[in-house]
C-alpha cells in the first residue's frame, strides 16, 4: 500500500449571518458554461485566485492536485499525474522578508510529474460526480487513502447538470425515512457551505433565500396545506400563502398560481463551483482523483472484491464503492446481480434577466426557476424516463419554458443563454441505494439519487465512510440499502481469482 500524507483543516468558528440572503463566499468565479467540464482551477502554485482571503491562503496546504489528465493516456502504463504544488504557496506577509516564491511568477500550478500514480489504496470510488467525491472526502478527512477513477472528467455527468438546489420541503411529497434523509443532508450543507470555501478558496454559491412551492391548481393548493401540516409538526419551518400574498411577495406571476408552500431553510449551491471546490476538499485532505479512467470489471477472489480492472492495468483497494450511474448495473451483472436502474433525461437552460428578478426559487409541478449570483435565471427541468442519451431535444426545451412562462409571463422577453441535459438514475421505489452489496466483501454501492444527488451528497459521503470505517452509518440511511433490489450473487466457497467482466 502506498501512504500519502493528508493536511487536516483548521477551520475556526465561522457563523451564518443574519437573515435573508447570503451568498458564502462568492466571488470572482461566479460565471461558468454550464455545458462544459469542471473549469481548470488557476492560482494553486502561481498567483491566488482573487478572492481567496489571506487566511485561507495561510491554510492552504494541499500536497497534491491528484488529477489525472486525459492527455497522459498515450504514455503507456497507468496515467501520470498532475498536480498542483500548494507548497509553493507562501505567506503573503513574507514578501517584504525577501521571499522569492513563484506565486508572483504567473505560474498557474499544474506540472506533470515524472512517476506514476499509485495503483493501491484503502479504498477506491468508481465515479467522479458528487457523490464519489462526497465519499472520497469523508473518508480522506478520517485518514482513509482514497482513489477516485473517473471515467471521463469529474462532474461530466449529472452533475454538473444540476440547479444546485437543497430542496428538501419542497419537492417532498409525504414523510418518511426520504424527508429525513434530505433534512439532514441538508443540515450538513450548512457546514460545508463554509468548510470548503475555507479549505480551498473557491466559492460555492451557497445562497440562503429559501424556495416557494407554487400551486398550479386549486387541488395542488389542498395537497401543499396538508404537506404544511406534517412539516409543522415535525419542527420544519414552512409557511402557507394564499394567492393574495403570495403575489405580493413575489410580483410577475401569471393567473394560474393558487398559493404557495414557503421553505426559508431550503437553499441552493452553484452545482459547478461546488463539484470542483469537493474536489480540491478530497485532494486536499489526501485522496488522489484519476479523470479519463474507466472502470471495466471488478476483481473479485472467493467473496472478497479486491480491486478493478482498467484500460491501463490493475488499481487494487480492501473496499470499493461503485459511485456512478448506469455503470453500476453492469459492474454488478457479472456477480449475478440484476440492478433495476432506469436512466432519466433532465434537460434544463439558462436565461439571462435584464434586471434582479428573483431572489428565492420558485419550483411547481414540472418546472421550476432558480437565481444565480451572476444573473442567470435556471428554468428547468424535464424527467425523460428511459432516455439515456444526454442531448437536448427542442420539444423538452420548448415543454420547460412552456411551463415556466405559465407561472411567471415575464420570463419570456428574457435573452436565452443556454441549454443543455444530464441523465440521472431511478430505481423503481424512487429512493437512492446506499450501502454495502449483501453477500459481496468489500463492494458498497452509492447511486440512484435521480434529482436529489446535490442535496444527498454530504449525507451519501457520510453513510458510505461511516460503514467502511466500521462505525454505526447514520440511523436516518438505514431505509435505503442495497438489499431492497440486490440478493446475493456471490459463491462463498469459490477461491479462485477471476476477473468479473462488465458486459
Amino acid at each position: 500500500m502506498v501512504r500519502w500524507a493528508a493536511s487536516k483543516p483548521e477551520v475556526g468558528g465561522l457563523q451564518m449571518g443574519g437573515d435573508g440572503e447570503e451568498e458564502v463566499g462568492l466571488g470572482a468565479e461566479g460565471g461558468h458554461r454550464l455545458g462544459g467540464g469542471v473549469p481548470a482551477v488557476q492560482g494553486v502554485g502561481g498567483k491566488p485566485p482573487a478572492e481567496l482571503s489571506q487566511k485561507a491562503r495561510l491554510r492552504f496546504k494541499i500536497r497534491r492536485e491528484a488529477v489525472i489528465s486525459r492527455d497522459s493516456k498515450d504514455k503507456g502504463g497507468l496515467p501520470y499525474c498532475d498536480r498542483i504544488e500548494a507548497s509553493t504557496w507562501t505567506n503573503p506577509m513574507n514578501r517584504e522578508k525577501g521571499d522569492k516564491s513563484p506565486m508572483t511568477e504567473g505560474h498557474h500550478g499544474q506540472t506533470q510529474t515524472g512517476g506514476s500514480v499509485p495503483d493501491a489504496a484503502d479504498v477506491l470510488v468508481v465515479g467522479g460526480g458528487m457523490i464519489g467525491l462526497a465519499i472520497a472526502r469523508q473518508l480522506a478527512v478520517r485518514g482513509v487513502r482514497v482513489i477516485v477513477a473517473e471515467q471521463a472528467g469529474v462532474g461530466s455527468g449529472a452533475s454538473q447538470a444540476a440547479a444546485g438546489m437543497l430542496a428538501a420541503q419542497v419537492e417532498t411529497e409525504e414523510d418518511g425515512p426520504f424527508f429525513d434523509l434530505q433534512v439532514a443532508s441538508r443540515r450538513l450543507w450548512q457546514k460545508w457551505a463554509h468548510v470548503l470555501p475555507e479549505e480551498t478558496g473557491v466559492a460555492i454559491g451557497y445562497r440562503k433565500t429559501g424556495m416557494y412551492r407554487i400551486a398550479g391548481t386549486p387541488h395542488e393548493a389542498e395537497m401543499l396545506q396538508k404537506r404544511l401540516e406534517w412539516q409543522t409538526q415535525k419542527g420544519q419551518s414552512v409557511t402557507w400563502l394564499d394567492a393574495e400574498r403570495l403575489r405580493a411577495a413575489v410580483p410577475g406571476l401569471g393567473p394560474e398560481v393558487y398559493g404557495a408552500l414557503y421553505a426559508p431553510e431550503d437553499h441552493q449551491v452553484d452545482a459547478v463551483l461546488a463539484l470542483r471546490a469537493l474536489r480540491l476538499s478530497a485532494v486536499w485532505h489526501g485522496a488522489l482523483v484519476m479523470e479519463g479512467t474507466p472502470v471495466i470489471s471488478l476483481l473479485k477472489e472467493g467473496a472478497r472484491i479486491y480491486g478493478v480492472r482498467t484500460p491501463k492495468g490493475v488499481l487494487t483497494a480492501d473496499r470499493v464503492v461503485l459511485a456512478g450511474g448506469l455503470s453500476v448495473p453492469a459492474l454488478l451483472e457479472p456477480l449475478g446481480f440484476t440492478f433495476p436502474l432506469e436512466p432519466v433525461r433532465g434537460v434544463a437552460c439558462a436565461l439571462l434577466a435584464d434586471r434582479p428578478f428573483l431572489r428565492e426559487t420558485l419550483f411547481g409541478t414540472g418546472w421550476y426557476l432558480t437565481p444565480k449570483a451572476d444573473g442567470r435565471l435556471i428554468v428547468g427541468a424535464t424527467e425523460e424516463g428511459g432516455a439515456a442519451a444526454a442531448y437536448v431535444p427542442a420539444e423538452s426545451l420548448m415543454r420547460i419554458l412552456e411551463r415556466a412562462m405559465r407561472a411567471v409571463p415575464e420570463i419570456g422577453r428574457f435573452p436565452f443563454r443556454s441549454a443543455w441535459s444530464g441523465i440521472r438514475t431511478r430505481t423503481p421505489d424512487g429512493l437512492p441505494v446506499i450501502g454495502p452489496v449483501p453477500g459481496v466483501e468489500g463492494l458498497f454501492v452509492a447511486t440512484g439519487h435521480h434529482r436529489n444527488g446535490i442535496l444527498l451528497a454530504p449525507v451519501t459521503g457520510e453513510t458510505i465512510a461511516e460503514w467502511i470505517v466500521g462505525q454505526k452509518p447514520p440511523a436516518v440511511a438505514m431505509a435505503f440499502l442495497p438489499e431492497r433490489f440486490l440478493k446475493s450473487g456471490s459463491d462463498p466457497t469459490e477461491r479462485r481469482e477471476r476477473d468479473v467482466q462488465s458486459r
